[in-house]
């Protein structure tokens, strides 16, 4: 959505209007929080979403409207609760009625639960196991070292690692890994550099940092 309104040149204050027009009441702060992820859509706000973002964009013919595929086309996988990720091909197609199966869907958190139930040490192995696939060198294959360890973890809970991990449908550790990997700390404190407090220069920079990440993921979980 975020995207969509940075391509189209409008503010969240636009959006909001265009949705008070349709009936919602929306101020600029419930588009921001709606961007940022810390308010979630209503079934009916989803639906009508299309007609607001091309009633806010200035759409005026119907090859340029907006659809709910434009909304989801930049998400590979989608979180959906603590127990359910989505593809964009899976969710696309619950909403077109088109699949009610569990095809394109996963539950990545379930056998860790059973495990971490029947082994209390197993959740910290099995983040230990994920920091070093993502980080094959983070300690020259030795054990990881406490300190680092806890600084990544740290760093998992900074704003652009939450907001980056929602939208690559990963966890926010796996994008703090990645992130110390490519510049040695986190996301949010490599974005705030390379902005240096410029708020247009900080929605370009962390575009780029997001496909630096994802280029990694990639190539980690596709070898």
């Amino acid at each position: 959505m975020r995207e969509l309104r940075d391509e189209h040149g409008r503010t969240a204050g636009e959006v909001a209007e265009a949705a008070q027009e349709w009936g919602l009441r929306w101020q600029r702060s419930t588009v921001a929080s709606i961007e940022t992820g810390k308010r979630g859509l209503s079934a009916e706000e989803l639906v009508v979403l299309p007609v607001i973002l091309s009633t806010a964009f200035g759409v005026l013919s119907k090859e340029n409207e907006i659809h709910l595929w434009d909304i989801f086309g930049g998400v590979e996988e989608a979180a959906v609760g603590d127990d359910l990720i989505v593809t964009t091909r899976g969710l696309a197609e619950l909403v077109t009625g088109k699949n009610s199966t569990t095809r394109g869907h996963r539950r990545p958190q379930q056998a860790a639960r059973v495990l971490e139930w029947l082994d209390p040490g197993a959740k910290r192995r099995a983040r230990d196991t994920r920091i070093k696939r993502l980080w094959p060198d983070i300690d020259g294959g030795h054990l990881i070292d406490t300190d680092k360890r806890r600084a990544v973890e740290q760093a998992a809970s900074g704003e652009a690692e939450q907001k980056t991990a929602r939208r690559l449908g990963v966890s926010a550790l796996d994008v703090a890994v990645v992130s110390f990997r490519l510049w040695g700390h986190g996301l949010t404190e490599e974005r705030d550099d390379r902005a240096g407090g410029n708020a247009t220069r900080r929605g370009h920079v962390s575009r780029a940092l997001v496909e630096d990440i994802r280029a990694v993921l990639r190539e980690v979980d596709n070898g």
